[in-house]
């Protein structure tokens, strides 16, 4: 039998589990409609120092926060994995106004083991239609490619290439996401069938 652990925020849109700072450990993460983005650590007493350090222990019928931070509001969807085949999972999340961000987790200076950093915005792309799901695919040569599901059975491959493209310098402020948005192009669109055309049919894709 497990443990029902319930927290209570401002609506709620997006609720995952993954290992988002990579440390190899799980946390569960919450964003609010408003653009808050906050990390739990459930770990069981007995194993909770070694991540958080300076943080205090959870109780389980008492879930504390170990990290909040202030990102893009009006977040829908959201997905956390390794979208550019670098090794290190990426926070992605699709909005409502037909914008996905990527972002990553980026630990403070000092390099201390525990939760100590913040999220750093990597790319935004601005699709032709609403965002219903995401998800990750093998593509042909064995890279992972990210797709976005719109409605009407269409789809977008969002292109990850970041790593090739020229920076522009981070700007922090009120504890935003840095920002490294740059071009919002680099989106490849399909169509499923070209007699699918009905925006009213939501499409959602399953990562292989």
């Amino acid at each position: 039998m497990g443990q029902l652990v319930m927290w209570q925020g401002h609506k709620l849109t997006c609720v995952g589990v993954g290992d988002i700072c990579n440390k190899k450990k799980n946390l569960v993460v919450a964003v609010s409609a408003e653009g808050w983005f906050h990390l739990f650590d459930l770990t069981p007493p007995s194993k909770h120092g070694d991540v958080l350090g300076h943080h205090e222990l959870l109780n389980p019928d008492d879930p504390k926060l170990a990290f909040k931070q202030h990102i893009p509001a009006n977040t829908k969807v959201m997905l956390i994995d390794d979208i550019d085949g670098d090794g290190k999972n990426e926070l992605v999340i699709g909005y409502t106004d037909r914008v996905v961000r990527a972002f990553r987790w980026e630990d403070s200076p000092e390099g201390s083991d525990s939760l100590s950093g913040q999220l750093v915005l990597l790319k935004k792309w601005l699709l032709e239609g609403q965002v219903d799901s995401l998800s990750v695919n093998s593509g042909a040569d064995g890279s992972p490619q990210m797709m976005v599901s719109q409605p009407g059975c269409g789809y977008a491959v969002l292109l990850c290439n970041w790593n090739q493209e020229q920076q522009s310098p981070r700007e922090t402020g009120d504890g935003s996401a840095s920002s490294r948005e740059g071009p919002v192009r680099d989106v490849v669109h399909h169509q499923t069938s070209g007699r699918i055309h009905n925006k009213n049919v939501s499409t959602h894709l399953i990562g292989t």
